[in-house]
C-alpha cells in the first residue's frame, strides 16, 4: 500500500502541477474501508526545488455508492436486475449502427406473458414481483452469451438475438422460451401456470431501425396472442408459416421413434471391377402416419437445430447394428454397413459409451460397421476429431470421411486421422467426363487416397460413363443409382442374394 501511495506522489511530481486521484484505502486492521479522492500537489522552496508532496484527501464513499445506485436505477430494472428499456434501445441501436455484413441478421423478440394480470389482480402484486423474477431468472438461463435480455416494464420482456445465420434460427430461442415458461412458478406453496405470446421482428429484413423493429415485434406478438397465445409469430407473414412449419416437424418428430415411424432405406456399395456387393448404406425414411414418407433433407436438419438428432442417431445405430446381425446370423453376404454420425452426435460425451451398449446388446461386431463422418465436421475441430476417431478405432470400427471435396481438408491434418476410406462427393461425379476441373479433382482425390493406402468409392454413380472413368482412374468402389437405389430392409435382402447367384 505505502509504495501505491509512493508512485501516485511521483506521479503528482514529475507533473509539476496538482494531481488528483480516487484511491481505495483498507486500514491493517479491517476496521475501515474506503474510497478517497486525494489532491497531492508538489512543495518547493524559494528557489523552485521540489522538497516534498502536500496532499488533501477526503472520503467520497457515499458519494461513490449513491452514483452507483443511481447509474443502476437508469440502466437496470430494480425487481429483476435485467437491463431496461433504455439500455436494450441503446444495444440495439449501436448493433444496427455497425458495418453489416452479408447474410447476417439479428432478431428482435417481444415477450408477454399470458393473463399475467389476473395473478396480479386475484393474489397481489407480491406474488406477481416473485413470479416476474423467476421469469426473469429462467430467461437468463437460456440466452446465448452475448444476447441481451430487458424488461420493459410490467409483464414485458425483450430479447436481442445477434448474428443469426437465417431468420428462422430465432425460433429455436422462441421455442425454447414457450417451453421454460410453461413450467409452473411455485410461490408460497401454490403452483401458478403461465405461458407466454412471443413476436419476432428481423434486421434488415423488416426494418434497419431500432424503434421500428421493436415495434414490429411487438405487434407480431399481438399475433400470437390472436392466435390463442402460448405460441410466437414473425412479423413477415412468410416467415411465420415458415416457423409453424417447422414447430409441427419438431412435435411429429417426437413421438415418430416411439410410434415406430422411422425406417432405415440400404443403398448398395460395389466393387465395380468384381461386379461384387461389398457393403452398404444405411439411410433413415420417415413414414409420416399422414404426410407420407419425408425425405432426410427435410427433417434432419430441423432435427439438428432442436437436438433431437441425437435421440434419432441412436436409433439408427441401434437398428443398423441389429440389422446387420441378422444379416449375418442369416448368412447374408454382405461385408458392412455404413452409418452416418452427424456432427451433434460427434459432439455428444456419451456417443462411445452409447455405440459400445447397443454392440454389446445386439451381438454386432466392430468389423461389421463403418462409421461415416463428414470433411467438414473433422477440419472444423481437428483435434477433437483426431481423439474421438482414435477411440471409434481402437474399438475395432472402420471410419470413413463423407462427402470428401468440400470440406478444403488440410491433407497434413488428414494424416493423422485414423480413417480406412476416402468418399468422393456426389456433387464432383455429377459432371465427370463433361468438365474437367471435376475430372481433374476426382482424380486428385483418388490419388490422395492412393498415396496415403487409403480405400476411396465415389457416391452418387448414375451412369455407365461415370463408372469408366472411376475405374481408369483406379476407383473401383461405387455407390449410386447405376447398382441400386436406397430401398427397404427386406427388398435390400433380396436384392443382395440374387447378386450373390448372378
Amino acid at each position: 500500500m505505502a509504495q501505491f501511495f509512493r508512485d501516485h506522489d511521483i506521479i503528482s511530481i514529475n507533473a509539476d502541477k496538482p494531481t488528483i486521484n480516487e484511491e481505495y484505502l483498507t486500514f491493517s486492521d479491517g476496521s475501515y474501508k474506503g474510497m478517497f479522492e486525494t489532491i497531492k500537489t508538489p512543495m518547493k522552496d524559494k528557489n523552485k526545488n521540489i522538497i516534498g508532496v502536500l496532499g488533501i484527501a477526503r472520503d467520497i464513499s457515499d458519494r461513490k455508492r449513491r452514483e452507483k445506485e443511481l447509474e443502476t436505477y437508469a440502466n437496470y430494472d430494480r425487481l429483476t436486475g435485467l437491463t431496461n428499456r433504455t439500455v436494450f434501445m441503446d444495444r440495439l441501436t449501436q448493433l444496427l449502427n455497425t458495418r453489416e455484413e452479408k447474410d447476417i441478421y439479428h432478431a428482435v423478440l417481444f415477450i408477454d406473458l399470458d393473463k399475467f394480470k389476473e395473478i396480479n389482480d386475484t393474489m397481489g402484486h407480491a406474488i406477481g414481483d416473485e413470479i416476474l423474477i423467476m421469469v426473469a431468472s429462467r430467461l437468463k438461463d437460456i440466452i446465448r452469451i452475448g444476447d441481451t435480455l430487458a424488461r420493459l416494464g410490467g409483464d414485458e420482456f425483450t430479447m436481442l438475438l445477434e448474428n443469426i445465420e437465417k431468420p428462422i434460427r430465432a425460433t429455436v430461442v422462441a421455442q425454447k422460451v414457450l417451453e421454460v415458461l410453461r413450467e409452473p412458478f411455485s410461490v408460497n406453496e401454490h403452483d401458478f401456470y403461465i405461458t407466454s405470446s412471443i413476436g419476432i421482428s428481423i434486421f434488415p429484413d423488416d426494418s434497419k431501425n431500432a424503434d421500428k423493429l421493436l415495434q414490429f415485434a411487438d405487434s407480431a406478438m399481438y399475433k400470437a396472442k390472436e392466435k390463442g397465445k402460448d405460441t410466437f409469430e414473425f412479423y413477415t407473414k412468410e416467415l411465420s408459416i415458415q416457423a409453424m412449419q417447422k414447430v409441427s416437424t419438431i412435435n411429429s418428430l417426437r413421438y415418430a421413434i416411439e410410434n415406430e415411424e422411422f425406417e432405415l432405406y440400404y443403398q448398395a456399395q460395389t466393387n465395380t471391377s468384381l461386379n461384387k456387393t461389398i457393403g452398404d448404406e444405411a439411410l433413415i425414411r420417415w413414414n409420416h402416419p399422414t404426410k407420407g414418407l419425408i425425405s432426410p433433407l427435410k427433417f434432419i436438419p430441423i432435427a439438428e437445430s432442436s437436438g433431437q438428432i441425437l435421440e434419432i442417431g441412436r436409433w439408427v445405430i441401434s437398428q443398423a447394428m441389429r440389422d446387420i446381425t441378422e444379416f449375418k446370423r442369416n448368412s447374408l453376404d454382405i461385408d458392412k454397413i455404413s452409418i452416418n454420425l452427424s456432427a451433434k452426435q460427434l459432439y455428444d460425451e456419451s456417443l462411445i459409451d452409447t455405440i459400445m451398449e447397443v454392440a454389446k446388446n445386439t451381438g454386432c461386431r466392430p468389423e461389421w460397421i463403418e462409421f461415416e463422418v463428414t470433411e467438414s465436421y473433422a477440419m472444423h475441430d481437428p483435434e477433437s476429431a483426431v481423439l474421438l476417431l482414435h477411440k471409434l478405432k481402437e474399438l475395432g470400427f472402420s471410419l470413413s470421411i463423407d462427402d470428401f471435396g468440400t470440406g478444403y481438408s488440410s491433407l497434413a491434418y488428414l494424416k493423422r486421422l485414423p480413417i480406412d476410406k476416402l468418399k468422393i462427393d456426389k456433387s464432383f461425379i455429377d459432371d465427370i467426363a463433361k468438365d474437367s476441373d471435376d475430372e481433374a479433382i476426382v482424380h486428385a482425390v483418388i490419388l490422395i487416397a492412393q498415396s496415403m493406402r487409403l480405400e476411396v468409392i465415389a457416391e452418387g454413380v448414375e451412369t455407365q460413363e461415370q463408372q469408366e472413368f472411376l475405374l481408369e482412374h483406379g476407383c473401383n468402389l461405387s455407390q449410386g443409382y447405376l447398382y441400386s437405389k436406397p430401398i427397404p430392409k427386406k427388398e435390400f435382402e433380396e436384392f443382395i442374394k440374387l447378386s450373390s447367384t448372378s
